[in-house]
């Protein structure tokens, strides 16, 4: 990436940005014209996404993930657009029925709007030490961000960043990764990335809301959805971080939401539940919800099996006249957004998922950096109960877990029971995801009885509890609706307010309070304001706050984007994490390792051992511009593993032609204090290379010539 400032890199991620979104709003308005409220914006927002990871993916497929491929495409994009609503007479700046003016603002809109705006308090903060110091979550910095890095530094999504020797993390599906490229590649900086998944959390709550529409418990719907996004499980890793689990809720959730609304009322039985099929011309939606489901398969893969359940259930509740055509529709609007990835394994290794060996294909590697145990192996062992999972549980749902993963299953078989179709679909979701979660293999990961893994992998469990959680708030058979709405709302809101309390509430950590007020204000209220009056209809209040709101990013922005380009994984930060995690990591030598790297630019950097391949983001520079990877030999099957001979340690240093190598030891899952020194720095010895930083565990050695001799192994090293 080149360098670049605040206000050309803005006006480049907002021309292609608004071009995204007013592309969307076309294309629904063609497809799907009676569409309004709250549901037209979900659909809308769909669409535009769609249309962002589909352009950034088809220009990284040929190398052109660069600013000017990207805005240029975004802005024939929406010409193609105009043009087709011209040619077909529609209106390009209304037709939106979204509310009439002089509306009020309900209580269930005031109440769901007062707890999104609770969660954003509790994400503000996070995001704030993000935006001072860097992002310090242990996923983003080991391949998250550097898989995006690797995106915008090459323009190209078609190769393998190789982060580790351990793991297989490179062919995982990175549509996520994907967008924190594109606007890595229009700012000319990783900035924005830090505050992506409030948009995540934001789309999720309107899908909530969206879904329980239909039903008339929109209200406790949208409630859920707060209340897992409030969770520590979410709260404590996904605000300031590249982190994809609120994303995948998110796209889960809309999908299901946008079916919902296309859904035919149909007849009803003498419960008032309602039944199968879908409006005739819903094909158009149905093929909506297809890219929403797609564009979560294609984030991360515990969306897999909850989309492949829901497609399928969709499919299956079109009439069968039209099955076929709709379905085939469907199923090929989520392969555009979410297939490429399993199809760049399957051309690469041969297998669309390389960790695993059914049938014809093989696995390509082993994951050797954990003993893989999924949980379903430790549910009848209490001594696993009472050491690991139960404390893994309190600490990651809270200390009311029990009560909420009741709550979460008690509205699967809630869903199984009714007699509303639709609602049989997303429960059986919720079940193919909560098996999912029992059998993913890294679930309950590490030594025998002793899973190391599961609290921090606990997330794996959130697509099942946010379709749990949906299904609890949609109503029964044996009681009255409004009795259900009212109960079940409260029951939400006690509960979120537990978890806000229980997550220490809001703590300002020295922040000034009209800093983070300004903060809340920019990342929430000013856009929910206006996205609030632009569904009740007020066009005017509407255009007024998003004026004000852009006034306020650009202002704002400008300030905090300097300060971010002076301290970004700086130990000079006021915010640098010498207390909190990862600071043991940066006491190592992490933390001396990213000053060092801060003013390199151009450097072909190697890393060897988990310490410093686990915590890498920040040696690949402020501007992205170092090439990094990590030091081992590739394999036919594109695994990549580590030298175990100081003859194959310069076979691995000849193939990288490095201009710095990091030696660092593994990192132990319980106890990183506990490193030894690495075996590396006997291999690369100082009469091969020259010692250009020590700090405590780990060592960077510029090379020459010497360095890739063999002559350097001596006959005990080799």
């Amino acid at each position: 990436m080149n360098p670049t400032d605040w206000l050309p890199g803005m006006a480049a991620v907002l021309a292609t940005t608004t071009s995204f979104l007013f592309s969307g709003s076309l294309l629904r308005r063609l497809l799907m014209e009676s569409w309004a409220g709250p549901p037209a914006l979900l659909a809308t927002l769909t669409i535009a996404i769609s249309l962002m990871v589909v352009v950034s993916g088809a220009l990284g497929v040929i190398g052109l993930l660069t600013r000017p491929a990207l805005l240029v495409t975004a802005l024939m994009v929406l010409a193609i657009c105009v043009l087709i609503s011209h040619k077909q007479k529609k209106d390009l700046w209304g037709g939106d029925r979204s509310g009439t003016p002089g509306r009020r603002v309900t209580a269930p809109v005031a109440i769901a709007v007062g707890a999104l705006l609770l969660v954003c308090l509790e994400w503000v903060v996070p995001t704030l030490n993000s935006l001072e110091a860097g992002m310090y979550g242990g996923d983003t910095l080991w391949y998250h961000m550097p898989f995006s890095a690797h995106f915008a530094q090459t323009g190209s999504i078609t190769g393998f960043a190789f982060v580790d020797t351990q793991y297989l993390n490179w062919f995982y599906p990175q549509n996520s990764e994907l967008i924190h490229a594109a606007f890595m590649v229009l700012l000319g900086s990783d900035f924005l990335s830090p505050v992506i998944n409030y948009f995540w959390l934001a789309l999720a709550v309107l899908a909530g809301w969206c879904i329980g529409r239909p039903f008339g418990m929109a209200l406790p719907a949208s409630l859920s959805v707060s209340l897992l996004m409030a969770m520590e499980t979410i709260s404590a890793r996904q605000p300031g971080n590249a982190n994809n689990d609120a994303m995948v809720i998110a796209l889960l959730l809309a999908a299901i939401a946008i079916a919902a609304t296309a859904r035919e009322s149909g007849d009803r039985t003498g419960d008032g539940n309602r039944r199968f099929g879908f409006r005739p011309g819903s094909g158009a939606a149905l093929a909506i919800s297809g890219l929403a489901l797609g564009l979560a398969t294609g984030t991360k893969l515990t969306a897999l099996a909850p989309a492949l359940v829901l497609l399928a259930g969709f499919i299956f509740l079109i009439e069968p006249g039209r099955r076929l055509r709709i379905g085939s529709l469907m199923t090929a609007a989520a392969a555009l957004t979410g297939g490429f990835w399993f199809l760049r394994n399957l051309i690469a290794t041969g297998n669309p998922f390389p960790w695993l060996s059914a049938g014809p294909f093989e696995k390509a590697g082993e994951l050797t950096g954990r003993e893989p145990k999924p949980v379903i192996d430790y549910l009848t062992d209490p001594s696993v109960w009472g050491e690991w999972l139960a404390p893994g549980l309190s600490d990651r749902l809270g200390p009311f877990w029990l009560v909420l993963l009741l709550a979460a299953l008690v509205g699967i078989v809630l869903g199984l029971a009714s007699k509303d179709r639709l609602r049989i679909v997303i429960a059986a979701a919720g079940v193919a995801a909560l098996a999912a979660y029992l059998f993913i293999p890294l679930g309950a990961a590490g030594p025998e009885g002793s899973p190391t893994a599961f609290s921090v992998n606990v997330r794996y469990i959130t697509p099942a509890l946010a379709l749990g959680f949906v299904s609890l708030a949609l109503p029964v058979r044996w009681t009255d609706a409004r009795t259900w709405l009212i109960g079940i709302s409260w029951f939400f809101l006690l509960a979120l307010g537990l978890s806000f309390v229980a997550v220490g509430g809001l703590d300002l950590e020295g922040y000034p309070f009209f800093g983070v007020l300004a903060a809340l204000l920019v990342l929430a209220v000013l856009p929910g304001a206006a996205i609030v009056l632009w569904s009740l209809g007020f066009r005017g209040p509407t255009a007024a706050a998003a004026v004000i709101w852009l006034v306020g990013l650009i202002a704002l922005g400008s300030f905090q984007f300097d300060r971010y380009t002076d301290f970004r994984y700086s130990s000079a930060s006021p915010r640098y994490p010498d207390r909190t995690y990862p600071a043991a990591e940066l006491a190592l030598g992490i933390g001396p390792l990213n000053d060092f790297t801060r003013d390199l630019v151009g450097q072909r950097i190697g890393l060897s051992g988990s310490l410093a391949q686990y915590y890498q983001y920040g040696v690949w520079g402020p501007r992205a511009s170092n090439k990094v990877e990590a030091i081992g030999l590739e394999t036919e099957t594109r695994d990549l593993d580590a030298p175990r001979s100081c003859r194959q340690w310069i076979e691995a240093l000849r193939e990288g032609r490095y201009d710095l190598v990091v030696t660092s030891p593994p990192v132990p899952d319980r106890d990183p204090l506990s490193v030894t020194t690495a075996v590396e720095d006997g291999w690369i010895g100082m009469d091969s290379a020259d010692l250009v930083l020590s700090s405590n565990r780990l060592a960077v050695w510029e090379l020459d010539d010497r360095s890739t001799e063999i002559e350097t192994c001596t006959a005990t090293n080799r």
